[in-house]
Formats: structure tokens, sequence, C-alpha cells
């Protein structure tokens, strides 16, 4: 009797399967599901819709992340505030079954942002992703008084002319659930930052 197949780095591919599967798409797509988890929650914590989109209340949850119903990994999100009116969205995504589990992937986000004319803008974002042999990170600051962003990780520098109500891809997740929140309904749209791309994302 063979015994299990064993994940390859050097290959990135499962010996004996014809498939390649490379365990960060898997950490990245358990990291977007999580974010839609941690939107329904932030969408029920806000409680009954209201025409104002107040800042929201400081939480913190943990998820079991699944992928075509079988446990993938683990996901914690917390999002709290100061007395100065500056808000932090940090989440941690880890891999704990199967190639993910296996590379020890895992993405942690930070953001850092601010609630202006009763919406969130953001000031700071940081990605970092680790695998069992390589780690990636990027980030992208957001400077209003110089009227720019710019974005930043391995293959260079991008800049952007800043814009009121600029979002980092993780905090549009948190303007979509406040708007939610708010009893909006049709499509809504952000500009967001992310990479080399910078401009509306609809939803």
């Amino acid at each position: 009797m063979n015994g299990p197949a064993a994940f390859s780095p050097a290959s990135c591919a499962v010996p004996d399967t014809g498939r390649c599967l490379h365990p960060s798409r898997l950490i990245q797509r358990m990291t977007t599901r999580f974010r839609y988890a941690a939107l329904a929650l932030l969408c029920l914590l806000t409680g009954v819709a209201t025409a104002k989109a107040e800042p929201p209340k400081p939480y913190s949850a943990e998820y079991e992340v699944l992928r075509n119903g079988s446990p993938m990994g683990r996901g914690t999100v917390t999002l709290r505030g100061d007395e100065r009116g500056e808000w932090e969205l940090h989440s941690v995504t880890r891999g704990t079954e199967g190639l993910a589990g296996l590379a020890g992937a895992t993405i942690v986000e930070q953001s850092s942002l601010r609630w202006v004319d009763d919406r969130p803008e953001s000031r700071d974002y940081r990605y970092r992703q680790n695998l069992a042999w390589r780690t990636r990170e990027r980030s992208v600051e957001f400077d209003s008084a110089a009227k720019r962003i710019v974005s930043r990780d391995r293959r260079g520098e991008h800049v952007f002319t800043f814009a009121p109500g600029a979002l980092d891809r993780q905090s549009v997740m948190l303007a979509l659930a406040r708007d939610l929140a708010a009893g909006k309904r049709d499509t809504l749209t952000y500009t967001v930052a992310d990479r080399d791309e910078f401009g509306p994302e609809r939803y």
C-alpha cells in the first residue's frame, strides 16, 4: 500500500496527481472567504439599519474556514478604535489542513483608518504572507496631506493621486458592511488601492 502523497515545495505539486495547486493560491482563496464571513458578522453586529453610517463598534471574532465543506484553516479578525478617532482592522488567517497547513501558510493584514464625513478612509495597509519557504510583503500608505498614495511590494513602487474616501483591499469590506447596515441596497462603489491598481470597485 502506498503512503500519503507528499507535498513538494520545489514543484508546488502533489506527486502522482495531474494537478499543480500552490498553497499560496489556497490561502488567498481562504482569506477571501474569511473576509466575507467577517463582513456577515459585522452586518449582524451593527444592528438595525440607520440613515447615517456611524463608526462601528469594536469587535473581535474567530472563524473556522471551510473549502468545499472541509476545514482548511482558522481566522481571527479584530476591529478597535481609540479616543482620537483612529481605527485598526487586523486579521490573521492560518492554514491548518491540507496543503495550506502543510506549508504553514499564514496571512496577516492590518489596516489603519479613520472615519471622515461618515465613511471610513484608509491611512495605512500592511500585508504579510508566510509559507514554509517564502515570505511576501506589501504595503499601501495613504497621505492625504501630500495628496498621494504609495503602494510598495517586491516588484517596486506605485504612486497614485490621493482621493477622499480611498480604501485598501481589507477596509473596503468594512465600508461595505457599514453601508449595508445603513440600509443601502443599490450598487455600491468604493475607490480602492491594491498593489498596482487604484480605482473604483463596485459591489
